[in-house]
């Protein structure tokens, strides 16, 4: 899984690999306020592709109580908060829920296989210097790593850059959002994928990153 950031380093504390950091293993361990359930809008059609892991117990599982359901993260320690999915809480697609795995400048917050949240020290730079030697990285390790867009936008009140690159023989697409607040960085990064898609109640996975970016919101304000 391709991760737009690169600042990101395990704490001493935990060993987890540089791959595990990208796309942390459906075992790491999730640290995370009490879920508090939210309903929304029907979030789309069925996915033609069943999620990885899917096994016979999925039929013995109800999933009507699930439909539209979110749960709340909470992150007192950045102060921030945004929702996920709740069928990804238990049942069969339990390995898609909700991992935190602490770096030794920040955080690495993974839902489903497709979709990170990484937070990190800035060490000064603003997000246009990030986003410029971030890319410039990329385009010079990987031949293959291209910029589709760039374009300057907004995240819960701050300035932040979004942009759209392809990797893997430009077959694959790649989407990342940079904003900063005080002397943190913060990444939404997603590689598609269909790895946690639902189709019991029509949750895709592309779709579950675009949620959690709408619901970010700062808590500490």
């Amino acid at each position: 899984m391709v991760v737009f950031a690169a600042a990101c380093r395990p704490s001493p504390s935990v060993t987890p690999t540089a791959d595990q950091l990208s796309s942390p293993s459906p075992e790491a361990q999730a640290t995370q306020a009490t879920p508090v359930a939210e309903p929304i809008d029907t979030i789309s059609a069925p996915s033609q592709t069943p999620g990885v892991g899917a096994t016979a117990t999925e039929a013995e599982f109800d999933f009507s109580g699930l439909t539209d359901q979110w749960l709340t993260y909470r992150n007192d320690t950045y102060g921030f908060s945004f929702v996920y999915p709740a069928v990804y809480a238990e049942g069969p697609y339990s390995f898609c829920d909700l991992r935190e795995v602490p770096t030794e400048d920040g955080a690495t917050i993974t839902v489903g296989m497709r979709s990170d949240l990484n937070v990190f020290d800035a060490q000064g730079q603003t997000i246009e210097e990030y986003v410029d030697s971030r890319i410039q990285e990329l385009q010079s390790g990987d031949p293959d790593w291209q910029l589709e867009t760039r374009e300057s936008s907004s995240q819960a009140g701050v300035d932040a850059i979004s942009i759209v690159y392809r990797f893997g023989s430009l077959s694959r697409i790649g989407d990342a959002k940079v904003f900063k607040r005080g002397e943190d960085l913060y990444i939404f990064n997603f590689t598609f994928g269909a790895f946690c898609d639902v189709p019991e109640i029509g949750l895709h996975e592309w779709d579950v990153y675009p949620r959690m970016i709408s619901s970010f919101t700062w808590v500490d304000e």
